[in-house]
Protein backbone atom coordinates (compact mmCIF):
# COMPACT_ATOMS: atom_id res chain seq x y z
CA UNK A 1 0.00 0.00 0.00
CA UNK A 2 1.37 3.63 -1.02
CA UNK A 3 1.84 6.38 1.59
CA UNK A 4 -0.60 8.31 0.00
CA UNK A 5 -3.05 5.46 0.41
CA UNK A 6 -2.34 5.44 4.34
CA UNK A 7 -2.65 8.58 4.42
CA UNK A 8 -5.73 8.22 3.36
CA UNK A 9 -7.00 5.35 5.23
CA UNK A 10 -6.16 7.58 8.42
CA UNK A 11 -7.95 10.57 6.98
CA UNK A 12 -11.00 8.08 6.66
CA UNK A 13 -11.12 6.47 10.09
CA UNK A 14 -10.34 10.17 11.80
CA UNK A 15 -13.65 11.75 10.08
CA UNK A 16 -15.61 8.86 10.84
CA UNK A 17 -14.54 9.24 14.37
CA UNK A 18 -15.23 12.35 14.42
CA UNK A 19 -19.19 11.29 13.36
CA UNK A 20 -19.07 8.91 16.29
CA UNK A 21 -18.17 11.88 18.67
CA UNK A 22 -20.32 14.43 17.49
CA UNK A 23 -23.36 12.13 18.25
CA UNK A 24 -22.46 12.77 22.30
CA UNK A 25 -23.02 16.35 21.75
CA UNK A 26 -26.22 15.43 19.89
CA UNK A 27 -27.82 13.62 22.20
CA UNK A 28 -27.20 15.51 25.64
CA UNK A 29 -29.77 16.81 27.50
CA UNK A 30 -32.65 17.12 27.45
CA UNK A 31 -32.74 14.13 25.62
CA UNK A 32 -30.36 12.26 27.91
CA UNK A 33 -31.16 13.83 30.67
CA UNK A 34 -27.61 12.99 32.61
CA UNK A 35 -25.43 13.48 29.63
CA UNK A 36 -24.40 17.48 29.28
CA UNK A 37 -21.81 19.75 28.00
CA UNK A 38 -22.00 21.78 31.38
CA UNK A 39 -23.09 20.75 34.83
CA UNK A 40 -24.17 23.01 37.71
CA UNK A 41 -24.00 21.34 41.21
CA UNK A 42 -23.91 22.52 44.86
CA UNK A 43 -23.01 19.32 47.48
CA UNK A 44 -24.43 21.83 49.83
CA UNK A 45 -27.36 22.83 48.96
CA UNK A 46 -30.44 20.61 50.00
CA UNK A 47 -33.17 20.90 47.35
CA UNK A 48 -36.45 18.12 47.43
CA UNK A 49 -34.29 16.20 49.63
CA UNK A 50 -31.00 15.73 47.97
CA UNK A 51 -28.53 17.67 46.05
CA UNK A 52 -29.66 19.47 42.89
CA UNK A 53 -27.47 19.33 39.82
CA UNK A 54 -28.23 20.68 36.53
CA UNK A 55 -27.03 19.21 33.31
CA UNK A 56 -26.50 21.44 29.94
CA UNK A 57 -26.72 19.98 26.53
CA UNK A 58 -27.21 21.58 22.78
CA UNK A 59 -30.94 21.59 22.69
CA UNK A 60 -32.36 22.54 26.42
CA UNK A 61 -31.28 21.26 30.60
CA UNK A 62 -33.04 19.05 33.05
CA UNK A 63 -32.78 19.73 36.70
CA UNK A 64 -31.91 16.39 38.49
CA UNK A 65 -32.12 15.64 41.97
CA UNK A 66 -29.24 13.10 43.59
CA UNK A 67 -30.90 12.01 46.93
CA UNK A 68 -28.84 12.08 50.01
CA UNK A 69 -29.86 8.86 50.73
CA UNK A 70 -28.57 6.12 48.44
CA UNK A 71 -31.64 4.20 49.55
CA UNK A 72 -34.11 6.75 48.45
CA UNK A 73 -35.34 6.45 44.48
CA UNK A 74 -34.16 9.28 42.81
CA UNK A 75 -36.69 12.13 41.68
CA UNK A 76 -38.00 12.16 37.92
CA UNK A 77 -36.12 14.87 36.24
CA UNK A 78 -37.13 18.55 34.96
CA UNK A 79 -36.45 18.92 31.71
CA UNK A 80 -37.03 21.55 29.66
CA UNK A 81 -38.34 21.27 26.01
CA UNK A 82 -36.02 20.75 23.50
CA UNK A 83 -35.04 23.83 20.77
CA UNK A 84 -33.04 26.02 19.41
CA UNK A 85 -31.49 28.78 22.10
CA UNK A 86 -32.59 28.42 25.49
CA UNK A 87 -32.46 30.78 29.20
CA UNK A 88 -29.71 28.85 30.76
CA UNK A 89 -28.83 31.07 33.76
CA UNK A 90 -32.48 31.11 34.86
CA UNK A 91 -32.69 27.99 36.51
CA UNK A 92 -29.36 27.87 38.53
CA UNK A 93 -30.62 31.43 40.09
CA UNK A 94 -34.08 29.43 40.97
CA UNK A 95 -32.55 26.39 42.28
CA UNK A 96 -29.60 27.24 43.96
CA UNK A 97 -31.14 30.93 45.29
CA UNK A 98 -30.28 34.18 43.55
CA UNK A 99 -27.95 35.48 46.50
CA UNK A 100 -25.47 32.55 46.20
CA UNK A 101 -25.64 32.30 42.79
CA UNK A 102 -26.33 35.60 40.82
CA UNK A 103 -25.95 35.87 37.15
CA UNK A 104 -25.34 39.36 35.57
CA UNK A 105 -27.73 40.43 33.38
CA UNK A 106 -25.55 40.90 30.07
CA UNK A 107 -23.67 37.00 30.70
CA UNK A 108 -27.68 35.60 30.67
CA UNK A 109 -28.18 37.50 27.35
CA UNK A 110 -24.88 36.54 25.80
CA UNK A 111 -25.30 32.85 26.93
CA UNK A 112 -29.03 32.38 25.43
CA UNK A 113 -27.93 33.60 22.40
CA UNK A 114 -24.64 31.68 22.35
CA UNK A 115 -26.90 28.64 22.83
CA UNK A 116 -28.07 29.34 19.38
CA UNK A 117 -25.68 28.61 17.96
CA UNK A 118 -25.59 24.67 19.30
CA UNK A 119 -27.92 23.69 16.12
CA UNK A 120 -24.50 23.85 13.99
CA UNK A 121 -23.64 20.92 16.21
CA UNK A 122 -26.17 18.30 14.19
CA UNK A 123 -25.31 20.08 10.86
CA UNK A 124 -21.61 19.13 11.60
CA UNK A 125 -22.74 15.33 12.27
CA UNK A 126 -24.22 15.24 9.17
CA UNK A 127 -21.23 16.74 7.23
CA UNK A 128 -19.11 14.34 9.12
CA UNK A 129 -21.19 11.24 7.88
CA UNK A 130 -21.05 12.05 3.85
CA UNK A 131 -17.13 13.40 4.54
CA UNK A 132 -17.11 9.79 5.75
CA UNK A 133 -19.18 8.08 2.88
CA UNK A 134 -17.23 10.24 0.12
CA UNK A 135 -13.93 9.04 1.83
CA UNK A 136 -14.62 5.25 2.01
CA UNK A 137 -16.30 5.31 -1.45
CA UNK A 138 -12.78 7.03 -3.12
CA UNK A 139 -10.94 3.86 -0.55
CA UNK A 140 -12.84 0.96 -2.93
CA UNK A 141 -13.13 3.01 -6.37
CA UNK A 142 -10.10 5.08 -6.52
CA UNK A 143 -11.51 8.53 -7.31
CA UNK A 144 -9.85 11.95 -7.07
CA UNK A 145 -13.00 14.06 -7.11
CA UNK A 146 -14.63 11.20 -4.92
CA UNK A 147 -11.36 12.69 -2.22
CA UNK A 148 -11.50 16.23 -3.24
CA UNK A 149 -15.25 16.03 -2.39
CA UNK A 150 -14.25 14.19 1.23
CA UNK A 151 -11.66 17.16 2.15
CA UNK A 152 -13.58 19.43 1.51
CA UNK A 153 -16.87 18.24 3.14
CA UNK A 154 -14.43 17.44 6.01
CA UNK A 155 -13.38 20.93 5.94
CA UNK A 156 -16.95 22.49 6.22
CA UNK A 157 -17.91 20.26 9.17
CA UNK A 158 -14.64 21.36 11.05
CA UNK A 159 -15.73 24.87 10.61
CA UNK A 160 -19.29 24.33 12.15
CA UNK A 161 -18.03 22.13 14.43
CA UNK A 162 -15.32 24.55 15.38
CA UNK A 163 -17.86 27.65 15.62
CA UNK A 164 -20.07 25.65 18.16
CA UNK A 165 -16.98 24.37 20.08
CA UNK A 166 -16.12 28.16 20.57
CA UNK A 167 -19.52 28.88 21.42
CA UNK A 168 -19.98 26.30 23.79
CA UNK A 169 -16.77 27.26 25.65
CA UNK A 170 -17.68 30.76 25.92
CA UNK A 171 -20.83 30.66 26.69
CA UNK A 172 -20.75 28.18 29.75
CA UNK A 173 -17.19 29.89 30.30
CA UNK A 174 -19.29 32.88 31.33
CA UNK A 175 -21.11 31.16 33.59
CA UNK A 176 -18.64 29.34 35.56
CA UNK A 177 -17.28 32.56 35.79
CA UNK A 178 -19.81 34.25 37.09
CA UNK A 179 -20.06 31.20 39.79
CA UNK A 180 -16.46 31.60 40.89
CA UNK A 181 -16.63 35.20 41.02
CA UNK A 182 -19.33 34.96 43.67
CA UNK A 183 -17.23 34.68 47.26
CA UNK A 184 -21.14 33.81 48.89
CA UNK A 185 -21.62 30.75 47.15
CA UNK A 186 -20.15 27.16 46.94
CA UNK A 187 -22.44 26.28 43.55
CA UNK A 188 -19.82 25.96 40.78
CA UNK A 189 -19.62 24.69 37.13
CA UNK A 190 -18.00 22.17 34.87
CA UNK A 191 -17.26 21.43 31.51
CA UNK A 192 -18.51 17.66 30.83
CA UNK A 193 -18.26 15.11 28.49
CA UNK A 194 -20.49 16.55 25.87
CA UNK A 195 -17.92 19.29 25.15
CA UNK A 196 -14.89 17.07 25.31
CA UNK A 197 -16.16 15.09 23.15
CA UNK A 198 -17.35 18.05 20.68
CA UNK A 199 -13.52 19.33 20.95
CA UNK A 200 -11.95 15.76 19.90
CA UNK A 201 -14.29 16.08 16.91
CA UNK A 202 -13.18 19.49 15.98
CA UNK A 203 -9.42 18.11 16.12
CA UNK A 204 -10.13 15.02 14.32
CA UNK A 205 -12.02 16.88 11.40
CA UNK A 206 -9.46 18.99 10.95
CA UNK A 207 -6.39 16.72 11.01
CA UNK A 208 -9.17 14.36 8.22
CA UNK A 209 -10.22 16.98 6.32
CA UNK A 210 -5.90 17.37 6.29
CA UNK A 211 -4.99 14.09 5.59
CA UNK A 212 -7.70 13.47 2.90
CA UNK A 213 -6.58 16.99 1.11
CA UNK A 214 -2.84 15.69 0.99
CA UNK A 215 -4.49 11.79 -0.71
CA UNK A 216 -6.02 14.60 -3.29
CA UNK A 217 -2.44 17.10 -4.15
CA UNK A 218 -0.18 13.74 -3.77
CA UNK A 219 -2.37 12.27 -6.62
CA UNK A 220 -2.20 14.88 -8.97
CA UNK A 221 1.47 15.09 -8.29
CA UNK A 222 1.87 12.16 -8.72
CA UNK A 223 -0.09 12.35 -12.26
CA UNK A 224 1.82 15.15 -13.55
CA UNK A 225 4.92 13.48 -12.91
CA UNK A 226 3.77 10.14 -15.17
CA UNK A 227 2.68 12.22 -17.77
CA UNK A 228 5.73 14.20 -17.98
CA UNK A 229 7.66 10.50 -18.10
CA UNK A 230 5.19 9.92 -21.05
CA UNK A 231 5.90 12.85 -23.01
CA UNK A 232 9.43 12.34 -22.58
CA UNK A 233 9.02 8.64 -23.23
Amino acid sequence: MSFARTVHHIGTYLVLAAFALLIVPDVTAPTVQHLSLFTVSNEFKLYNEGSPVINYGAFGYCLRVIPERATKDPTQPACVQSGVGYWATNIIENTYGYHSASIPYDVELTVSRLTKVFVLIPVATAAAAVAFALALFSSFFVSTVASMLAAFVAAFSFALAFVATCCAFVAFGAIQGALANNSHTSTRGDFDVGIWALLAATICLVLGATFLLFTCCSGHHKRKLESGNLEKA
